[in-house]
């Protein structure tokens, strides 16, 4: 905890330098360590170097720019501490695998596509007893079929849709018994967090005669597969674990903006296994 807590202070001192010039021995003497063992610890506890993290922010803080105002690119640059016009670009475009005029181009970030500010919640989360690390599974087409609804960041929208289902289930079974219950998001692009969210059993093909309730086909591939011990409400931070520190590591990238939350055989509207999900993203 001690080194958790001093880490932290850290962090907080790289966020209030992003647009100004920060050395290791600033970071060192806020998290009070000594050089060199606090370049070590900041490495085990956060999971990237200082100057890893650093760039990681101010280039993430820089494209939310360039996708949020009409500033040039130059100027943008030179306020996240890039001395030029081409070091910047090349640092966004191994980071993001586009130029800064491309990235404003598309008009749109990418899901997950930039790194939030680490906080202390996120640092006790991914060091907590249990905490598994993903894996690389292959994940078979699936039908599922279930009720959808557009996420707009309402409080408990996603549970009311879950007991919505289960509703509908009791009062208008399907012929065949659901196999297991999934959570499957669909973002869209540029809208950070915001997207259709689907309460769905899985079914055994799409021949089923339930027209009060949507299909859809989970598609095949390659998944990262994460085990999420905690509540719904910290699954964020699995999800910041995953995207921002363990994908980069593996060399992989997401291959759709797409998530999939397993629950298994029990029901989540009936709260039997709200600690137990499985995180399903395909990747390329």
């Amino acid at each position: 905890m001690h080194d958790l807590l001093s880490i932290y202070r850290a962090l907080e001192l790289i966020e209030t330098r992003l647009r100004d010039d920060v050395i290791a021995s600033e970071m060192a003497m806020a998290a009070g360590y000594s050089l060199y063992h606090f370049i070590r610890t900041f490495d085990r506890v956060v999971h990237h170097t200082p100057y890893n993290y650093l760039m990681r922010r101010r280039l993430s803080e820089a494209a939310y720019e360039l996708a949020h105002s009409h500033r040039r690119v130059i100027d943008i640059a030179l306020d996240y501490r890039f001395g030029n016009h081409e070091t910047f670009s090349r640092a966004f475009k191994r980071l993001f695998g586009v130029q800064p005029t491309q990235w404003r181009e598309l008009g749109a970030i990418p899901h997950q596509g930039l790194m939030p500010p680490l906080s202390f919640a996120y640092l006790e989360h991914i060091h907590k007893p249990g905490f598994q690390k993903p894996k690389l599974a292959e994940f078979p087409s699936r039908w599922v079929a279930g009720l959808m609804t557009q996420m707009v960041g309402q409080p408990g929208e996603v549970e009311q849709l879950w007991r919505s289902l289960g509703r509908t289930l009791e009062m208008q079974p399907p012929a065949q018994d659901p196999a297991s219950f999934f959570g499957v998001i669909s973002y869209l692009e540029g809208l950070s967090g915001k997207g259709f969210y689907m309460a769905a059993v899985e079914m055994l093909s799409s021949d089923m005669d339930a027209p009060h309730l949507v299909y859809r086909s989970l598609p095949a591939g390659q998944y990262i597969c994460m085990a999420h011990n905690g509540s719904v409400e910290t699954l964020s931070l699995t999800l910041t674990y995953l995207y921002h520190t363990w994908l980069p590591k593996a060399g992989l990238q997401p291959a759709c903006p797409l998530e999939i939350l397993a629950f298994g055989e029990a029901p989540p509207w009936r709260g039997e296994n709200s600690s137990e999900i499985t995180i399903l993203a395909p990747v390329k």
